[in-house]
């Protein structure tokens, strides 16, 4: 068991094909489509989300889910979409559905075991890949690996122990992602009321005709952003050939609440490759970078020139007369900019949004002068908000790292579990 190097040398090991057998069910009227997440979770679609998934025109293969079946998803298992089904209902051909044989083999257990194996790359060793970067789990493969086999009642303590403990330390994690969401909600809303009030409560009002905006106030305009952006470069066409090194390529990926981090999606094209896609407009500082999809209209502003921008991508260059970039920034980042970015939208599975429709959607507009002070006051305002959510963020993913090991620990026999 390579992937297992910590493992108690007293455990006992079998091949997995002694331990699990392979389910065939009939699927039922009433079922639901079932989905195995990347984070373990195996329940009904619908529990989850609806949208974001490709649907089935007529459902071919498909097979019947029961509750405590241990599901393993042929093509995300090495990605983690293994875990033991919550609910009833029905999965496509692509899935594995199996159960442990009676006294032998715990389906929980397993699930830990298997996502532990998934984390350390081994479920890509062990299964071929059909496409690029996309291993194909392979029941019959599997069937020949060695697998650790403890006594039964040790499998159940330790399935016990380790669902108590990742249920107290998932619920941790949600409150403490609650509160990231509260305090994004705090600054979603200070900026909103920044980028279409202003920050002098007693200034005259007028209705702005756009009911997400609401009023502005009385010396404010409303213009297209095609009056107050001077050069829209949309970086439309075919994906362009990626090197291990070289020139940044910002992809969409990228991205992000006001920020280009090209370290969220680490990808570079040659210089040469640079040149062709700069062709149609050079980046400078100051300039934003929007998504057009995929995720659709999050925006950053550039601080590094040295970049390539790849599909999915429009830069704008602004009217300096008329809006500063961090403004327009902004404005974007505001529900009453998503709001209007989400208007002018197309697309059912994921939306989208053309440059001819993007350029029609409306800015309020203040004086120059007044821009740069609004600018100033939430950059002041939200400084606070962006290091709590910092230092929660770090919480998180220590506990979440915490998590892992306490399972790896439990499931390779280094930590001792009373039976």
């Amino acid at each position: 068991m390579p992937w297992l190097r910590e493992a108690s040398a007293a455990d006992e090991s079998m091949r997995a094909k002694f331990l699990f057998r392979v389910e065939s069910r009939e699927v039922q009227d009433d079922d639901g489509v079932i989905t195995a997440f990347r984070d373990g979770q195996v329940t009904l679609r619908e529990n989850r989300r609806l949208d974001g998934f490709t649907l089935a025109i007529k459902e071919v293969g498909y097979q019947g889910v029961r509750v405590g079946d241990l599901v393993i998803h042929n093509m995300d298992g090495f990605a983690g979409a293994i875990g033991v089904s919550e609910s009833d209902g029905k999965c496509t051909p692509e899935y594995t559905v199996c159960n442990g044989v009676v006294g032998r083999a715990d389906n929980r257990f397993y699930a830990y075991v298997l996502r532990t194996m998934a984390r350390r790359d081994y479920i890509r060793v062990i299964c071929p890949a059909v496409r690029e970067r996309a291993p194909r789990f392979r029941y019959p493969r599997f069937a020949e690996v060695t697998l650790p086999c403890p006594n039964y009642e040790y499998q159940v303590a330790i399935a016990d122990f380790l669902d108590r403990k990742t249920a107290a330390i998932d619920a941790l994690i949600e409150k403490k992602e609650r509160l990231i969401a509260l305090l994004a909600e705090k600054r979603a809303a200070l900026i909103h009321q920044a980028v279409t009030k202003g920050l002098d409560p007693d200034v005259p009002m007028k209705d702005s005709g756009v009911p997400w905006i609401g009023d502005i106030p009385a010396h404010w305009m409303m213009h297209r952003l095609r009056r107050v952006v001077g050069q829209f470069i949309d970086y439309r066409g075919r994906t362009p050939e990626k090197t291990r090194s070289g020139v940044p390529l910002i992809t969409a990926g990228a991205v992000r609440d006001g920020i280009v981090d090209h370290s969220r999606a680490p990808e570079w094209v040659t210089e040469e490759v640079c040149k062709q896609l700069s062709g149609r407009g050079k980046p400078e500082l100051g300039d934003i970078l929007f998504t057009s999809e995929a995720p659709l209209g999050e925006v950053g502003i550039v601080t590094n020139v040295r970049i390539a921008c790849a599909q999915r991508i429009i830069m704008f260059k602004v009217d300096a007369t008329r809006v500063a970039s961090p403004f327009l920034l902004q404005h974007f980042l505001s529900e009453s900019g998503k709001g209007e970015v989400s208007s002018r939208a197309s697309g059912s599975t994921a939306s989208g949004i053309r440059a001819d429709r993007l350029k029609m959607s409306l800015v309020p507009t203040p004086p120059l002068r007044e821009q740069v002070t609004i600018v100033s006051f939430i950059e002041q305002e939200t400084a606070s908000y962006s290091d709590i959510s910092s230092c929660i963020m770090s919480q998180v993913a220590k506990l979440k790292e915490y998590r892992q090991s306490l399972i790896t620990a439990a499931v390779t026999g280094q930590l001792e579990i009373p039976s």
